[in-house]
């Protein structure tokens, strides 16, 4: 499994080897070091931005509980009490790389989950670009008659939708959808309703009778 193993003399000396190989996913150190203990190098090591998580053993001949407990607030995962057992080395090592492909697991799932909620995103802001096309861009041009309006989507699609037309011999059609419900069938439904709308609007649909509108209350029941 451990494709290398890189030696340091001292605290800062691994230090600097964490920092040249971010690849390096187990440190095993002795607490009293030269120019940097291994409660240092803890803290140096738990501070470097860093992709892969990093698993720290402490090697110490102390027993007190109070030094483990601050070796752990340090940054240390778990301790080998000297003189080492190679036995308790190994069984170390492996809860290590059962610890790391947890971790090296985890840390796929959250790539695979970006990606798809990035897919998501994107067909959403899609969707939204569509739902927004349908959207009256100017007011019509009716004789002594002004519109305003303003729109302004809280998320990428939602259920809100209107419309205004030119029904002709003086008459105006105006409508807007304000449809409950999660996003996306909301806006699935708001735009179906509008597509429908703007047919009844222009005649194409069964929303005239001849030259004639129909009632809103007619309008909503077809």
């Amino acid at each position: 499994r451990f494709q290398r193993v890189l030696i340091a003399d001292d605290g800062m000396e691994a230090l600097e080897l964490l920092q040249a190989h971010p690849d390096v996913q187990i440190v095993l150190t002795d607490w009293m070091m030269p120019r940097m203990d291994g409660l240092e190098l803890c803290r140096r090591a738990r501070s470097l931005a860093r992709d892969r998580y990093l698993h720290i053993l402490v090697l110490t001949a102390r027993t007190q509980s109070e030094d483990l407990v601050t070796a752990l607030q340090a940054g240390a995962d778990a301790f080998l009490h000297k003189p080492v057992d190679l036995a308790e080395l190994q069984a170390q090592m492996n809860v290590a790389l059962r610890i790391i492909d947890l971790h090296e697991q985890a840390a796929r799932r959250m790539r695979e989950l970006d990606q798809a909620r990035r897919r998501v995103e994107q067909d959403l802001e899609a969707a939204g670009r569509i739902q927004r096309s349908m959207l009256p861009s100017t007011p019509p041009p009716i004789a002594g008659v002004e519109f305003a309006w303003a729109f302004e989507s809280s998320g990428q699609v939602g259920g809100d939708m209107f419309g205004v037309a030119d029904l002709g011999g003086g008459r105006v059609g105006l409508y807007a959808l304000d449809v409950c419900g999660p996003g996306a069938s909301a806006a699935l439904l708001a735009v179906s309703v509008g597509w429908g709308m703007r047919a009844v609007m222009a005649g194409r649909g069964a929303g005239l009778e001849g030259s004639t509108p129909l009632t809103p209350e007619e309008v909503a029941r077809s």
